[in-house]
């Protein structure tokens, strides 16, 4: 039926069918006609103890064993397809409140079904390492909190080992906020008295740093690592090592400071992933000399084919994801409050899916997309996370709401998005 529906007659007719069928009838129900509402569709999932929800076409949610329910917090599971400009299908897949969607034919649940081989399964035969090892290049004497968002989230997400390689004024700092992280104060600023000159300084922190490159999955870099000429040059340095021996990178904040200062750092390196917001991703258009006139996706894909193809995460009210031949977005959920660190939060979180989606490639646990490569599916995977931990932090801190929140989130959110069946 395309009429609407009493959500309490809905209720009951879902509660009267068998457990048998519950579990695997899909029952279309047009309960997305009650409201234009998100959150009212919200509360209904919530309500209905048992179900797990697949997603809504032509405002008639379906009902299957297939995808979670999270009942503990506020989520929402669905699939609205709705008939864009030019009679083209605009897809959206919705998973907690945030939106995937794209203006192409193709259907969204299709890579959210790519996205799902990425988390690497738990089993007691594995090692300490095996989950994900990330690095964390960042954090000066006035920015301690940046690097520390940014390694944690990487744990919290489900990386097993957490490296920040800071300046020395730096490192005492990050130390006393968690004994988790792995911190190296090898970093040296241009107020430290340094034997030689800047070149041979920035040398020798570079080959502090170089010998432990092997021993990480991605590399982070950027966040609180400030502007000092001497840590510039130490991290271009370190940044073009990395390069040599293929580690993939992700440039936030200061890091894509570094680079806008020498586009040769990432020029053509596929395995790097860009961050920026939108005031950063101007400065590129601005030094690439691109046309800010284009719709935003097109945009940020023109930024990536002219960097020789790396991926760019555009955040914003919408999060667009793009390596230059496809563009897809993120939006909706996260929230309302722009604490200082969510931007760390979410480069921790998309090094820790990009260090999975390419070792799972590399076994074959990661089959391969058409249309998407692996690191873009992790980077909007990671945009899904990050907006559901983000919502449900604002759903209970409201105004007061600062990143140090969001932290005990994501775990939960990655439950309802990527859940793990209960350990016997």
């Amino acid at each position: 039926s395309e009429a609407a529906e009493d959500p309490s007659n809905l209720l009951g007719r879902l509660h009267s069918l068998d457990t048998k069928d519950r579990a695997c009838v899909k029952h279309m129900v047009p309960c997305l006609q009650v409201s234009n509402s998100w959150q009212t569709v919200n509360k209904l999932c919530n309500r209905i103890s048992g179900h797990r929800f697949v997603g809504a076409y032509r405002r008639s949610l379906f009902v299957s064993s297939a995808w979670p329910c999270a009942l503990a917090a506020p989520a929402l599971v669905a699939s609205q397809f709705a008939v864009d400009r030019g009679a083209r299908k605009r897809r959206t897949l919705c998973i907690a409140g945030a939106h995937l969607h794209t203006d192409a034919y193709f259907d969204m649940s299709i890579w959210y079904e790519a996205a799902k081989q990425i988390p690497p399964p738990l089993n007691p035969d594995k090692y300490k390492g095996q989950a994900g090892k990330i690095g964390v290049i960042g954090g000066c004497a006035e920015y301690t909190g940046a690097p520390y968002f940014a390694a944690m989230s990487a744990l919290r997400v489900g990386a097993d080992l957490a490296h920040v390689f800071c300046t020395r004024g730096a490192g005492p700092v990050i130390k006393t906020y968690s004994p988790e992280l792995i911190v190296h104060p090898y970093l040296r600023d241009s107020s430290e008295e340094v034997p030689g000159s800047e070149s041979e300084a920035a040398e020798e922190v570079a080959g502090d740093v170089e010998r432990w490159l092997t021993r990480l999955d991605v590399l982070v870099v950027g966040p609180g690592l400030g502007r000092d000429p001497l840590v510039m040059s130490s991290v271009a340095r370190i940044v073009r090592s990395a390069k040599e021996y293929g580690l993939p990178l992700v440039i936030d904040a200061d890091g894509l400071f570094l680079v806008n200062q020498n586009l040769d750092l990432v020029m053509g390196y596929k395995n790097c992933v860009l961050t920026p917001n939108v005031n950063e991703f101007k400065r590129f258009l601005k030094l690439l000399e691109i046309d800010e006139t284009g719709s935003s996706k097109e945009q940020v894909g023109a930024v990536c084919r002219r960097l020789g193809g790396v991926t760019i995460v555009r955040k914003g009210a919408e999060d667009i994801v793009s390596d230059g031949s496809f563009s897809d977005a993120v939006e909706g959920g996260g929230s309302l409050r722009r604490a200082g660190g969510q931007g760390d939060l979410l480069a921790g979180t998309i090094a820790v899916f990009v260090s999975w989606a390419l070792e799972g490639e590399a076994n074959g646990r990661v089959k391969q997309h058409a249309e998407l490569a692996p690191i873009s599916i992790a980077c909007l995977a990671a945009c899904l996370v990050m907006r559901t931990a983000s919502s449900s932090t604002f759903t209970k801190q409201k105004r007061s709401m600062v990143a140090g929140d969001v932290l005990p989130e994501l775990g939960s959110a990655m439950q309802t998005i990527f859940p793990i069946e209960s350990h016997p």
